[in-house]
């Protein structure tokens, strides 16, 4: 990819969070390898606010991030500006696209609060071809299985997948919240919260670290 920008003089680059990821550690540290690219558009997957970092510091100043799905396209935008005012977004919902966060009910929640989400337009297909079934529900909203939140001024932000959400009897936990908290403890370098069944068949949460050297077991234990 390097390369190919260099040789052919690319103005735009489109790729997706994965590609760049492994492409950030080979660019130069404390300069933007690209300082003159017109913009480096990211689509796909979701973009942690340390990869958008990285990108800003290493490769360009022009990075953008789209939020949608294959059916239907895109339904979030996020720019430099955007993630200035709100780093853990995913970017701000396009005008053509409607989009609430609702309960367990499937009643709308107010501005800000989590939920599943779920999103309406009128370009948006009601169904796959050939009988593959229904993209939208009776109501006409897509829903993509993510759990987050959209606020007064149409900012997204995506918490987690909702089949990744831990029920532990009525309490509902968010692994990345978990996993945040974890790393943030001395010699921890990654994290990952899970859940299991104890013998009497309850669910517990679970928790595997990766730890440098020196790393303290009772700090991990009091988070």
């Amino acid at each position: 990819l390097v390369r190919a920008i260099d040789k052919l003089g690319a103005t735009h680059v489109l790729s997706s969070p994965g590609i760049v990821a492994r492409l950030l550690p080979q660019m130069p540290a404390g300069a933007q390898r690209f300082p003159d690219l017109g913009g480096l558009r990211l689509t796909g997957g979701l973009v942690s606010p340390e990869l958008r970092a990285g990108l800003l510091q290493r490769v360009t100043s022009r990075v953008a991030v789209d939020y949608g799905a294959s059916e239907v396209g895109v339904l979030a935008v996020g720019d430099p500006d955007t993630f200035r005012v709100a780093p853990s977004s995913a970017g701000r919902i396009v005008p053509w696209v409607t989009a609430e966060a609702v309960d367990d009910a499937g009643q709308p929640l107010p501005a800000g609060e989590r939920g599943l989400l779920r999103f309406r337009g009128e370009t948006f297909p009601p169904a796959y071809l050939d009988d593959g079934g229904p993209i939208l529900d009776a109501e006409g909203w897509f829903k993509p299985g993510d759990i987050g939140r959209v606020d007064a001024n149409g900012l997204l932000t995506v918490d987690t997948r909702e089949d990744d959400v831990i029920n532990l009897g009525g309490l509902k936990v968010l692994p990345l919240e978990v996993e945040a908290v974890l790393v943030r403890c001395p010699g921890v370098t990654e994290a990952a919260a899970y859940a299991m069944q104890t013998a009497d068949g309850r669910p517990l949460l679970v928790a595997a670290v990766v730890c440098g050297d020196p790393w303290e077991p009772a700090a991990i234990l009091q988070r």
